[in-house]
């Protein structure tokens, strides 16, 4: 099949993140909601579960961080890719077509479900970020921007939907309308999967790569010269794995990642107890500001982009973060009588989002070139790229696992879904990311995680 032209290219890598951040809300934010307002399953049962299920997928991905790369390496990408595919659409769609309960229980259906759609989520996401990592510095800036804003336009679909369904079919339930998404999620990853391969198919990238192949060096990795590189036991051992971050920038930078994910999180988990708890919002009122929020992100992404080339990822993300900090240092102490105060903070740290989801994926990146470049003559096992993604994304399933264990210890302080938010909820919801914002600028303070020759001033 003939590869995309270089001016396509990123938008055919980035389209799969459009499936991935549209399943990704329900399977992290609605499912909890779901499962304990709408199916009547208790607070602390649904919470104790998935966090659970958020233990198990640490491990998984670490597993998944030994193997990642010699499959790489070896040409697996493009099967294991729709190997994935299949499982996640599976998976998914077993959240919400649940047997009979005298078959298998309720918690353990969902929980398994819940486990296979995570590991093949998982999958399919390190190997969209391994497949950019191969690229020239330039091109990898507009290939993560085009997957960024591909995955802020599946929120805003995922957001949509609800309001959609509700629109159209006003008598259908809430489980009819996350069934039916589930078939379209399907047809859209099977779209994602053609539009990748027209980019053309994920190969392992040569040893020495350059601005080949065309304008901007946005070839693609199928015009890459050389020979590629063959894993060896030293490149995917559990050394190996834990390369990037054993020096004293790669543990700062480290530390940065574990603060953003769990600040990011943290609000993710409880924006609807908090919209329909704190706020006093419907579900059509929490829809309408989800969507502002995500949409100033999209908007703001090609502004973010060009800060990024300019100055690089360190200055830009202390300035989302002071942004971010800023924006919701109020929200613990909102009510239904001042709810309205919520819109500014939505858009300003929607703004700020963008740069979020920009900076530490490229940050990581170059930071392995760095440590990469420098292991031959330190006599060490190069790191792995398809690891360190891997120990991203840990992290990120980590926080996402504190998010979920937040609902017991709420529950503890008195708090309960339907009858009304209080302080605890505020401060879990808004006042603990703005600390966490706060911890990782000053930790910033201390040193610089592996800024230095980020990638050249001159803007892509």
């Amino acid at each position: 099949m003939t590869p995309a032209t270089p001016r396509w290219s990123a938008a055919a890598y980035g389209l799969m993140a459009w499936p991935l951040a549209w399943m990704a809300l329900p399977m992290h934010l609605q499912l909890g909601h779901f499962l304990t307002v709408t199916q009547g399953l208790a607070l602390e049962e649904v919470g104790l579960l998935i966090l659970l299920v958020r233990a198990l997928e640490w491990i998984q991905d670490l597993a998944l961080g030994l193997v990642m790369e010699r499959a790489w390496l070896q040409g697996w990408g493009p099967g294991l890719a729709w190997g994935a595919a299949v499982l996640l659409a599976t998976g998914f769609a077993g959240l919400w077509w649940w047997p009979p309960a005298s078959w298998v229980p309720s918690l353990a259906w969902v929980g398994a479900c819940l486990l296979v759609a995570q590991c093949a989520h998982s999958v399919l996401t390190l190997l969209w970020w391994r497949w950019a990592h191969g690229q020239p510095a330039q091109v990898r800036l507009r290939w993560t921007s085009a997957r960024e804003a591909w995955g802020l336009w599946g929120l805003l679909f995922a957001l949509c939907a609800p309001v959609l369904g509700r629109w159209l079919t006003p008598d259908a339930g809430e489980l009819a309308m996350h069934q039916a998404q589930a078939w379209w999620m399907g047809a859209l990853l099977s779209l994602a999967g053609v539009a990748a391969w027209r980019a053309g198919r994920p190969r392992p990238e040569a040893v020495n790569t350059g601005l080949e192949g065309g304008e901007g060096g946005d070839g693609g990795p199928h015009r890459m010269a050389g020979r590629p590189a063959r894993p060896s036991s030293r490149a995917t051992g559990l050394r190996s794995l834990a390369g990037p971050w054993r020096d004293a920038q790669g543990r700062r930078l480290l530390t940065l990642l574990a603060l953003q994910a769990l600040a990011l999180a943290l609000p993710a988990h409880l924006s609807m107890f908090y919209f329909q708890d704190q706020l006093g919002w419907s579900v059509e009122q929490a829809g309408l500001v989800l969507l502002a929020y995500v949409g100033v992100a999209l908007a703001g992404l090609p502004w973010w982009q060009g800060r990024l080339a300019a100055h690089g990822p360190e200055k830009v993300w202390k300035e989302a973060a002071v942004l971010s900090a800023a924006a919701l240092v109020a929200a613990p102490w909102l009510s239904p009588a001042t709810a309205w105060a919520f819109w500014p903070m939505a858009l300003l740290s929607g703004f700020a989002l963008g740069a979020d989801l920009l900076c530490l994926p490229l940050w990581v990146a170059r930071h392995v070139e760095l440590r990469v470049a420098s292991a031959p003559a330190q006599g060490a096992a190069p790191p792995q790229a398809a690891g360190a993604y891997a120990v991203m994304n840990l992290l990120n399933k980590g926080a996402m696992a504190l998010a979920a264990g937040s609902l017991p210890l709420l529950a503890a302080w008195g708090y309960r879904p339907g009858q009304g938010g209080g302080l605890a909820l505020g401060l879990a919801y808004a006042g603990l990311p703005v600390l966490l914002k706060l911890a990782g600028l000053a930790w910033l303070a201390r040193g610089r995680p592996g800024a230095a020759a980020w990638m050249s001033r001159s803007r892509t």
